[in-house]
């Protein structure tokens, strides 16, 4: 039986429920031997903010937010490789390491799986791995269906969206809230702790 692995990337400024239940859901419906948590070194799809973590803190921050979920790892790939975090290149360096018989799950929210076709190199990232889609930002079954539908027919992709439904949460809004000094559910408290000691974020 091929060991089945999921990959959850982002810019994790700062890593936040959204982020982990998120993985949780993939990791419970597409019944995962693990998932990666991989910080981006820097996104190729939007500039980060002035207030953003450095890369080591945002890994750090992560690894913290994950440290005690089974099955969950952080991986430094795209942070160790330098320049911008293009997926596909990701996912080669995974194909290569964990070799044909893996079967690799890219995880993402609706507002990137609308767009996938559009990524660097799109056609080997859909064959390179399964996607699964997590639902957020409320589009509608029928445009999310027709875009499956479309990538199916176009890439031959292996397209699943998971049935939970998925918490969202903008990290500029979290920052804000953040530097406003209002107490926050969406953040786990040592990463919070580790904002304050680091100050970051302005606090």
């Amino acid at each position: 039986m091929s060991t089945r692995i999921g990959i959850l990337g982002g810019t994790f400024n700062p890593p936040h429920i959204g982020h982990i239940r998120g993985a949780q859901i993939a990791l419970r419906e597409l019944k995962l031997d693990e998932i990666l948590l991989i910080p981006a070194n820097i996104p190729p799809h939007k500039v980060l903010p002035d207030d953003t973590a450095s890369s080591a803190d945002r890994l750090k921050m992560t690894e913290i937010a994950s440290a005690e979920l089974p099955r969950h790892r952080v991986s430094d790939m795209e942070i160790r490789r330098g320049g911008a975090s293009f997926t596909v290149d990701t996912l080669t360096e995974l194909r290569t390491r964990f070799g044909d018989e893996a079967e690799l799950w890219l995880i993402m929210g609706t507002d990137m799986f609308l767009t996938l076709d559009r990524w660097v190199r799109a056609d080997e990232i859909m064959r390179l791995a399964k996607i699964a889609v997590l639902r957020r930002d409320a589009p509608s079954e029928k445009v999310l269906h027709e875009k499956k539908t479309d990538l199916e027919n176009r890439f031959s992709a292996d397209i699943t969206i998971l049935d939970e439904d998925c918490v969202e949460i903008s990290s500029t809004e979290l920052r804000k809230i953040l530097r406003s000094g209002q107490k926050s559910g969406l953040i786990d408290g040592c990463v919070l702790d580790y904002i304050r000691k680091n100050h970051l974020y302005g606090l």
